[in-house]
């Protein structure tokens, strides 16, 4: 048997929501990054469209927007100072619905992994809710490792 030290998995994407099942993904995506010696880890966290029907409420569809953005910056540098300085890695801020953003950046950046948490909301509040785990299995044509928090 020939051993070599090429990755399984050269480019990992992980999916960032701030839910708890993100940050044990998260652990997941490091060390099995850095055991595989991949050439990149992409911490990804998507802002989703602002309803309109915020503004009947009387708030800013603009102000929610700018604010969602800012704390998905936050988001990303709180992933990053986790990750150790031997992973290679990036910072990306998608938008748009979280699902087809997700399996749209796989595509475009040519991952051959996404590694994401699972909300752990059962059927009928995926159903109710959707899942964006559920899109990304459905559509990637990637290998998707999805992380649930022991008590889901």
């Amino acid at each position: 048997m020939l051993i070599t030290s090429r990755a399984v998995f050269a480019s990992a994407l992980i999916a960032l929501d701030g839910s708890p099942s993100a940050q044990l993904a998260l652990a997941q995506a490091v060390d099995l990054t850095a055991a595989e010696h991949s050439r990149r880890l992409s911490l990804v966290t998507v802002v989703p469209p602002v309803s309109g029907f915020v503004a009947l409420a009387g708030q800013s569809v603009e102000v929610l927007h700018t604010e969602a953005q800012e704390a998905a910056d936050e988001q990303l540098r709180v992933a990053s100072a986790t990750v150790p300085s031997t992973v290679a890695h990036d910072m990306i801020r998608l938008e748009g619905p979280p699902g087809p953003a997700i399996v749209e950046q796989i595509e475009r950046a040519g991952h051959d992994l996404v590694i994401m948490g699972s909300r752990g909301h059962g059927a009928i509040g995926s159903a109710l809710l959707g899942s964006v785990s559920t899109h990304v299995l459905r559509h990637s044509k990637v290998a998707v490792l999805v992380v649930h928090r022991p008590d889901d």
